[in-house]
């Protein structure tokens, strides 16, 4: 039979473990909070933007957070080693033009076997909303086959934090614009690539 002492330290560990896991718990979230809030931002809030992934690379992850005070995001790119290369252009071309309308539904998708490889971006404080035009480069020998819609990557007035999924690669995107939460949530295109056999 357990003594009176071994009954309270056995609580005393399990009252100690306890204490550890919370505090462990603490930490992982902090550290979560801390890891995010540091992401590298292409914009500061009200800013124009204007990123290109590096030949030979495509978009891999798009990260994004909104103020509600002032009414924007601010975003965060990435890139990652897919071959693309070939027939690289922004989408659309004129300079003042872009693919969607203030407070309009923005749908893009890359023509031909193109994907993402660069976004630009322009805000307006009147409207509170941002339009975007997107850069284009095709994987040489590879056709992209399998072409799906992610769900919802956000929700209004909250993170995004969107990355694509192995062995994919991001072909466009869509999103809606709310007038009165004065932001956008976002869906996006991924494709599964095949390499093309060489004659």
């Amino acid at each position: 039979m357990c003594s009176t002492t071994c009954l309270f330290n056995a609580r005393a560990s399990f009252v100690h473990d306890k204490r550890n896991m919370t505090f462990m718990v603490y930490v992982l979230v902090v550290l979560a909070t801390v890891c995010l809030s540091n992401a590298v931002f292409v914009n500061d809030w009200d800013q124009s933007f204007k990123r290109q992934c590096p030949s030979g690379t495509s978009l891999s992850s798009i990260y994004s957070e909104h103020d509600n005070k002032k009414e924007d995001r601010r975003w965060s790119l990435a890139c990652a080693r897919t071959g693309a290369s070939e027939s690289c252009a922004w989408t659309p071309s004129q300079s003042d033009s872009y693919a969607n309308n203030y407070d309009g539904l923005l749908l893009f998708q890359c023509s031909g076997q193109g994907v993402i490889t660069g976004i630009d971006s322009r805000h307006s404080n009147r409207r509170e909303d941002r339009q975007f035009k997107f850069r284009c480069c095709a994987i040489p020998n590879v056709v992209l086959t399998e072409c799906t819609y992610t769900g919802w990557q956000n929700d209004y007035d909250r993170p995004m934090d969107f990355k694509v999924p192995a062995g994919k690669v991001l072909r466009g995107a869509f999103s809606l614009h709310d007038n009165k939460k004065e932001d956008r949530r976002w869906v996006f295109t991924v494709c599964s690539t095949v390499p093309v056999r060489q004659s």
